[in-house]
Formats: C-alpha cells, structure tokens, sequence
C-alpha cells in the first residue's frame, strides 16, 4: 500500500514541476550578501519585455507589481518589445542582497 501512495504523489507532482520559459539562475551569495541577513519574497505579477539586449540572449523586463526591472536569459523565444509574461519573481529585502530573481516564467496568453 505504502508504494501505491508514494508511486500516486511522484504522478501528481510531475506535472505541477512543469518546464518553464526561463529556468532559474542560482548563484552562490557573495560575501557582502553573506554578511548581510537577506530574505527572499517569491512575488506573483506580469512583467513587460522593455529591451532586448543586443548580441546577447538576454532580455530587460519592468515587473508589476511595484516596477521592479530585471533581466533574464530570453534563448528560446520570439518575444518581441511589450509582450508580456506571468511571472514569479523573487525580491530580496533588503535591496542590497542582490538583484531579482526569476522563479517561474511564462508568456501571457491573450484573452477575448
């Protein structure tokens, strides 16, 4: 019975781990980070494509709520300037722990 249950949440889980347009860049803290007590905040909003980078695959994008910029690898996608995107961001507090990160990513579908 015990694998039956184990075998039924590894089945739900999958799916809800699902790919995501931008996959997350972890990077070690740097020392000032390391002094410094940080706290992360995963923030649900959309972010706008506001410039891409040239001969770069990253991309700038303006997060709402609150008009936090960030960049982000954009190597897969056609987006052009104004799409935008459903995105979980984190926010560190304080600012000085270092810039957002991207969590999660997809682009906004068009609704009729």
């Amino acid at each position: 019975m015990r694998r039956h249950q184990v075998l039924l949440l590894a089945i739900l889980i999958l799916p809800m781990a699902g790919c995501s347009l931008v996959q997350p860049e972890n990077e070690p803290p740097t020392e000032a980070e390391a002094d410094v007590d940080c706290e992360w905040t995963a923030v649900r909003g959309v972010a706008e494509l506001i410039e891409t980078v040239p001969d770069s695959e990253r991309a700038r994008f303006r997060f709402y709520p609150g008009d936090t910029e960030f960049s982000a690898s954009m190597a897969d996608s056609q987006a052009r300037k104004g799409d935008e995107f459903k995105v979980v961001l984190e926010i560190p507090d304080p600012i000085s722990c270092g810039d957002p990160r991207v969590q999660e990513m997809q682009p906004l579908e068009p609704t009729d």
